[in-house]
């Protein structure tokens, strides 16, 4: 769809299913608890196969808008699942920026440089896909800020399921790149 830069950081926006995309983590938008439930994370459990919601059993829980890292599972598309818990009874902005924040140092961490998201707190977490998309590029511009150049993290994808959330992460996009 689109590709832009920032802060030498490549930002690329693709429709299609984030589990057929290669890279080194995907995202996972998870709830506290970490339970594999529907959605996006009820994708990776059923494809993932059950290793995945092991490890994540193994962890516990997490608090609100933080992230963790396990192996993939069954996946083939990538090395890593980061989960990032941003579904609660109230997904709000914010949280979705934090998360987004925590999961790119997450994956900095780890020394992964292509990280694949969703359109986050979207699905079950009900958040406007213009909120999503802006708290999302915010999430990337602080990461960028915290975290300066070089990073390990290069390049970040946002794959979206359906496209009538395009229009919204384009446009965020552009208010994020404009001089």
């Amino acid at each position: 769809m689109g590709e832009c830069t920032y802060a030498g950081l490549t930002i690329r926006v693709v429709v299609g299913d984030l589990l057929h995309i290669t890279c080194d983590a995907i995202v996972n938008p998870s709830n506290t608890a970490l339970y594999l439930g529907s959605g996006v994370s009820g994708a990776i459990r059923q494809r993932g196969g059950p290793t995945i919601q092991r490890a994540l059993d193994r962890i516990g829980s997490v608090g609100h808008c933080d992230a963790v890292r396990t192996a993939p599972g069954e996946l083939t598309n990538c090395h890593a699942i980061i989960h990032a818990a941003v579904i609660s009874h109230q997904t709000e902005g914010p949280c979705i920026r934090r998360a987004t924040t925590n999961v790119l140092i997450t994956a900095e961490h780890f020394g992964d440089a292509t990280v694949a998201f969703p359109a986050l707190g979207t699905g079950v977490g009900r958040v406007k896909p213009a909120v999503a998309a802006q708290e999302m590029l915010a999430g990337i511009a602080d990461f960028c800020q915290v975290i300066p150049e070089p990073r390990v993290v290069r390049t970040v994808i946002i794959a979206l399921y359906e496209t009538e959330l395009v229009g919204a992460l384009e446009q965020a996009l552009q208010r994020l790149t404009a001089p």
